[in-house]
């Protein structure tokens, strides 16, 4: 790794804010397990009843999978970013 920028608020006792950006020492190529995203520009806004993906390997509505390939998605509709719930998402779009 070149660099790493942590998420200022990260607080690895409850994992809250756990998000980071790497950025590589060297080019990958793309594969089933490497894929490039797409973050949105900071002032977007998700209003209520719009459908979305949320994904991440950390912690889940019913327990905690913060663990090496315990990766999880969900589909939300009808919610916006401050409707939820503590601990199902941590990056809603």
């Amino acid at each position: 790794m070149q660099d790493t920028v942590c998420h200022r608020f990260y607080d690895e006792k409850t994992l809250r804010h756990d998000t980071a950006l790497v950025l590589l020492a060297f080019s990958v190529n793309y594969s089933s397990y490497i894929q490039p995203v797409c973050l949105p520009e900071r002032a977007l806004q998700v209003e209520s009843g719009t459908e979305h993906w949320v994904t991440g390997w950390s912690r889940v509505a019913g327990g905690v999978t913060g663990r090496w390939g315990a990766e999880g998605a969900a589909w939300c509709a009808g919610v916006g970013p401050q409707a939820v719930p503590e601990g199902t998402g941590r990056l809603v779009l």
